[in-house]
């Protein structure tokens, strides 16, 4: 997948402007539509890839990069069917701020926010434990009073922040478990 992840970031590096998320918040994206069962890119993917800056992609890059979304998506499928532990593209660090970790986080938890229906069908209870490390490793919560003792306390956020890996796995099966 690095290969895969390194030719998409060059592509966004590329074509970026203000609004364009980097590669490691793309893989975050993609990595949540995966959970929610999303087989196929959500419609508005390059709006939200790009932002403001779609009007100036060309076309036949839009193509390149949506191929290279579904071959990422689909990979992401794979590894998380397989109930392999999914090879993220950042090192986890209590240095999280502006950190690639945090970039994945926010790609992660921004899909979460705009597709709130793809996440509705799962338990709220399950589902809000299971996004916990994930919102921590986000910084999108600093401000909140109910996360601001984790900041704070550093063997609580590493340990937090190491649960990442392991909960994508549990966080798919909640979506695409045969039960469902």
């Amino acid at each position: 997948m690095t290969d895969l992840l390194d030719a998409m970031t060059d592509a966004l590096d590329d074509l970026a402007g203000d609004d364009t998320l980097d590669g490691i918040c793309v893989h975050g994206a993609l990595t949540a539509w995966a959970i929610s069962g999303g087989q196929a890119l959500p419609d508005n993917f390059a709006e939200h890839v790009f932002g403001e800056d779609l009007s100036t992609v060309p076309t036949e890059a839009l193509h390149a990069l949506s191929a290279q979304w579904r071959a990422m998506l689909n990979h992401i499928h794979a590894a998380l069917y397989d109930d392999t532990d999914l090879e993220l593209p950042f090192d986890i660090t209590l240095d999280w701020e502006d950190s690639e970790q945090q970039a994945w986080a926010i790609g992660f938890m921004e899909i979460v926010f705009s597709h709130e229906q793809a996440f509705a069908d799962a338990d709220e209870d399950e589902l809000a434990e299971l996004l916990l490390p994930i919102q921590v490793a986000s910084g999108l919560f600093t401000e909140e009073k109910e996360f601001a003792d984790l900041y704070e306390d550093d063997d609580l956020l590493i340990s937090f922040l190491n649960q990442v890996p392991e909960v994508l796995v549990d966080l798919y099966l909640l979506f695409n478990s045969p039960e469902k």
